[in-house]
């Protein structure tokens, strides 16, 4: 019988996160910059170097959002990182285990939340998609495409975790019981040489009695 083909790849989503994920270097980088501008005159020389610095710090942080890359497909997630030197990652999406929507503070009054994912890759065992809008519909839909996968391809999850807990279980049970048993013939030879010692002292005794 001929395996089920898998479904054909389509586009769900591809772009870059929002910059509201930098909310917070930019806020720190203005405040810096404020602070240096409203120094004291005779420190003005100095100011334009010293503004420079945060100024350099905000374009960085936004470069590299800018040229994160994400591409969510019916099969796989693929993420592009880096600025001068490039880095790409894929997620095959049969091998999710789970996914969870984290809404930040700053970011949800932008409707920018973060898709985490869970998986058995492992090289790649968790991902972020980071401060996406319509998150939770984009989430809908990798989990419908992760359930058509595993029953196009026959895939069955099994959760190692609960193996591994039940191996060191018996390992545990396997250790107490044979310290139990030590412990029992440890307490046996102590009384077999306790009467022992009381066997001889007794014959010591009779053997002055006589002489």
């Amino acid at each position: 019988m001929p395996a089920p083909s898998s479904p054909p790849e389509t586009p769900l989503w591809s772009g870059s996160p929002s910059q509201w994920l930098n909310f917070g270097s930019f806020t720190l980088c203005l405040l810096t910059s404020a602070a240096l501008a409203s120094s004291h005159p005779l420190a003005r020389p100095l100011v334009a170097t010293g503004i420079a610095i945060p100024v350099a710090i905000a374009f960085w942080k936004w470069l590299k959002v800018r040229s994160l890359k994400i591409e969510v497909t019916s099969q796989r997630i693929s993420t592009q990182v880096g600025v001068l030197s490039r880095h790409r990652e894929d997620m095959e999406l049969y091998r999710v285990k789970d996914t969870t929507l984290h809404e930040p503070f700053f970011a949800s009054a932008r409707r920018a939340c973060n898709i985490q994912l869970r998986s058995s890759d492992r090289t790649t065992p968790n991902m972020i998609i980071p401060a996406i809008k319509n998150a939770e519909q984009l989430r809908q839909q990798i989990r419908t495409c992760v359930e058509a996968l595993r029953v196009s391809r026959g895939v069955r999850e099994m959760d190692m975790t609960s193996r591994r807990e039940l191996a060191a279980r018996r390992r545990t049970r396997t250790r107490l019981r044979d310290c139990r048993l030590c412990g029992l013939h440890d307490t046996a030879f102590r009384r077999e040489r306790s009467g022992n010692s009381e066997g001889l002292r007794a014959l010591a005794l009779g053997y002055l009695r006589v002489a």
